[in-house]
């Protein structure tokens, strides 16, 4: 008599892996009680409260969906089994009946793959107590309070879950992970618990990606990936794990080596882009004029150049783990009413980040329209208003203007200093002239009428310059004016007298048709950017690649797009230098770089990075 049933089993919850931690979605097909329904799952009453908080009454009707976890499997004692000897015409039904057990636990346990049984052959079944109700079901779930800097993915990762299950057991939860903020994770013990180790990497699964698929993408062998990995010795690879890595695999390539950004938040990324391609300008009827228009239009190009650049960026990103959808909104004229229909008809609000307009105005009304949303703005190409959720990714004139004058601060050599100057930027001139108390100042010449002519002649710089090094301030906006002074400058540049040229403000006039490069070279001209020179050797093979798609090299615009968006992501997906942090490092990519800082009331971030650059030989070099 087999009434001395021994039941002694260990319930696979706490053994932090992937598998054995899931939850899903369940639509009831009976009614029943809530008791019966969680007596029947091996739920405890705990775990289906806090899953399903929206479910108050006491019994469940059919077509309600429930959230609960999976079902726990049970490991048998080899004195948790009968040996049970089939008779003639036994089937596995009746033998499940008479031990009342699962007819699939039988065929797991003697590795069955149909019921055909041999008369005299010997099986294993599995004893399992009638009155399950004895038993006394583990919680699987309990609340956990999120700490600074937990984005989802480090919850997720410690729990042993992925990102989908941690928004499924939580759907309260945002974008992000705030502070204090309570949520539920599988009740796992704190010594199974998954440890971040930041001397090692993480990477995201995704979609059919195998060993050989890694191998090829991350350089890493199986044998070491399911070494730091252990669970992968007993499942297969499944698209959403987080794998644990050598530290030697890039996060980012197109960072510098001491600038890696260590990805944490794994979590679909969702970008709006809004750009004034102004299709409806655009007379699709006749394909001459189309392509007059495709041809000619400045605004559309530098479009469609933006856009490209920063789809390359959305790609680039995927291959870390990190799904981005990307919608892009044609701003037209990008009038009040073309931005108000976007935002109006699109809920932007629920996106992570809005890229765009490119101008100052469009942005500001389009950051008016949103400004109590929990959105990111940012501006890509344009100067625009402070605001709470607004980033200023162009640097500023004031800190372009510090950062050339501070270099120019650090020089030690001995030298003598001038500042020249129009009648436009006299308030500059007396700028540096507060720092630089011994210059002289120069200014271009007024006529007879009081109208600046924007230029200088040979005498007025005439035995001015000493037999040692002259640094030379030159600040103006006309392209004449520069030809003008760097032409009369040059002439003075001897074996004795060198001379340094720099400005606080790089704009169209030291770049026209009309400047000598020769003479800049010659000048060793300086100014602080927001880029720097591409760099066709060190970025040989992007250009490459994109060039063989689009068939031209990749223009400022591209590669802005391409920066700008790539590093926005970036750190939209660190839990170490995203906006909600405060660690903000300075990154550096094809052409710009990026150090964010909080402006002052809270009122958004501005990007304090630049460069120095140097006309040598004539070519154009960074030096700072």
């Amino acid at each position: 008599m087999h009434n001395k049933i021994k039941f002694s089993f260990l319930l696979l919850l706490f053994c932090g892996n992937i598998s054995s931690q899931t939850f899903y979605k369940e639509i009831i097909q009976t009614n029943q009680t809530i008791d019966s329904f969680c007596s029947d799952n091996a739920i405890s009453l705990f775990d289906f409260s806090s899953l399903n908080p929206n479910i108050l009454e006491t019994n469940l009707k059919v077509g309600d969906e429930v959230i609960i976890p999976k079902k726990l499997d049970l490991i048998y004692d080899e004195t948790d089994f009968i040996l049970h000897k089939i008779k003639r015409k036994q089937t596995l039904n009746k033998i499940a009946d008479l031990y009342d057990v699962d007819i699939n636990l039988i065929k797991k346990y003697n590795d069955l793959t149909s019921d055909k049984l041999d008369k005299g052959s010997l099986i294993k079944v599995p004893l399992v107590p009638l009155a399950t109700g004895s038993i006394e079901i583990p919680n699987r779930v309990k609340h956990y309070v999120v700490k600074a800097k937990e984005g989802k993915w480090r919850v997720a990762y410690k729990y042993g879950i992925t990102i989908d299950q941690l928004e499924l057991i939580n759907p309260q939860i945002g974008n992000f992970l705030k502070v204090s903020e309570k949520i539920l994770v599988p009740n796992i013990n704190f010594n199974k618990l998954n440890i971040i180790d930041k001397n090692y990497a993480y990477y995201k699964v995704l979609a059919k990606e195998g060993f050989y698929r890694l191998k090829i993408k991350l350089g890493v062998e199986e044998k070491i990936i399911k070494s730091l990995n252990p669970v992968l010795m007993t499942s297969e690879l499944k698209e959403g794990m987080i794998l644990k890595l050598p530290k030697l695999i890039d996060q980012n390539e197109n960072l510098d080596k001491d600038q890696k950004i260590n990805l944490t938040d794994f979590s679909k990324k969702k970008i709006a882009l809004l750009l004034p391609f102004g299709l409806n300008n655009i007379n699709f009827d006749s394909l001459q004029i189309a392509k007059s228009q495709l041809t000619n239009d400045k605004l559309l190009n530098l479009s469609l150049d933006f856009y490209l650049g920063s789809s390359i960026a959305v790609d680039s990103i995927a291959s870390y783990g990190i799904p981005v959808q990307m919608n892009v909104f044609d701003t037209n004229n990008s009038s009040e009413a073309d931005i108000y229909e976007i935002v109006n008809t699109n809920d932007l609000k629920n996106y992570d980040l809005v890229i765009g307009p490119l101008t100052a105005k469009a942005f500001n009304y389009t950051s008016k329209l949103l400004k109590n949303e929990p959105v990111w703005l940012a501006s890509p190409l344009s100067k625009v208003n402070y605001a709470d959720n607004v980033i200023n990714t162009i640097t500023e004139d004031d800190i372009l203007f510090e950062r050339i004058v501070s270099f120019v601060e650090s020089d030690t050599t001995l030298n003598k200093k001038y500042i020249i100057s129009d009648s436009d930027n006299l308030i500059t001139s007396n700028k540096l002239k507060e720092r630089f108390k011994n210059a002289t100042q120069f200014y271009s010449t007024v006529n007879d009428s009081g109208v600046d002519t924007k230029s200088l002649v040979l005498d007025d710089l005439d035995s001015t310059f000493v037999d040692k090094k002259n640094i030379i301030f030159l600040e103006t906006k006309d392209q004449g004016f520069v030809s003008n002074v760097t032409s009369i400058l040059n002439s003075f540049v001897n074996d004795t007298v060198q001379i340094s040229l720099y400005t606080t403000s790089s704009n169209k006039a030291f770049s026209g048709n009309n400047i000598s490069n020769y003479n800049l070279s010659n000048l060793n001209f300086h100014y602080p950017s927001v880029n720097k020179p591409l760099d066709f050797k060190l970025y040989s093979s992007f250009i490459k690649n994109f060039s063989n798609i689009y068939n031209f090299i990749p223009n400022k615009y591209v590669i802005r797009g391409y920066d700008l968006v790539l590093d926005l992501l970036f750190r939209l997906s660190s839990d170490e230098i995203n906006f909600n942090g405060s660690n903000f490092i300075e990154t550096e990519h094809i052409e710009n770089k990026f150090k964010y800082f909080k402006n002052k009331d809270s009122l958004g971030y501005r990007n304090l990075s630049t460069f120095i650059i140097k006309y040598e030989n004539l070519e154009l070099k960074v030096v700072d």
